[in-house]
């Protein structure tokens, strides 16, 4: 299980009371850093901002016609972007099969659906932190590579390669080992 007392987060929720639940929740589990944004504009601020930030927290829903995606993709693919490798879990009551496709194809890392118990995010941030994506560019995209089936019987060489390499044409980075340790 992750200790949560040495990581950082950043709950980007246009739902006060959500955060509240959220941040709650993160302190319960030994947190200290916890930031908050409403929406997208002070999201992006406080990623820029931060010096240390291990995770975000994001609601898909925001502001007028916007969405957190639109933050995600900002973070993931705008040039500027000070970690575009920053694990994203999106935590949402919209949680049909086409909303986390929507999730998965903007480059979030984890979808939790609301209702939530503690556990399912302690199991996410566990996940991600001892099971890293690696991350893809493609046209359009970057963020966690889906093809995480792993084959205990292939021994070639590039099994635990930490170099990218081009797969059907993408670049495929190694998984990012940043700030969650």
């Amino acid at each position: 299980m992750a200790n949560f007392e040495q990581l950082s987060f950043l709950v980007v929720n246009r739902n006060t009371n959500m955060t509240r639940i959220l941040r709650n929740v993160l302190r319960g589990l030994g947190t200290e850093d916890v930031y908050e944004a409403s929406n997208n504009t002070e999201a992006k601020s406080a990623v820029e901002a931060a010096t240390m930030l291990d995770f975000i927290l994001l609601d898909p829903v925001m502001e007028g016609r916007k969405t957190g995606y639109d933050f995600v993709k900002w973070l993931r693919q705008d040039p500027k972007s000070p970690n575009p490798h920053i694990p994203i879990i999106a935590i949402s009551a919209a949680a049909s099969k086409d909303d986390v496709l929507e999730a998965v194809k903007n480059g979030v890392d984890e979808f939790i659906s609301i209702p939530m118990a503690p556990i399912e995010l302690i199991r996410r941030v566990s996940k991600i932190i001892y099971k890293p994506h690696a991350y893809i560019r493609a046209p359009g995209y970057f963020g966690p590579c889906r093809r995480r089936h792993e084959d205990a019987h292939y021994s070639g060489e590039e099994r635990r390669s930490t170099t990218p390499k081009e797969v059907d044409g993408n670049t495929v980075l190694p998984p990012a080992h940043g700030n969650a340790a």
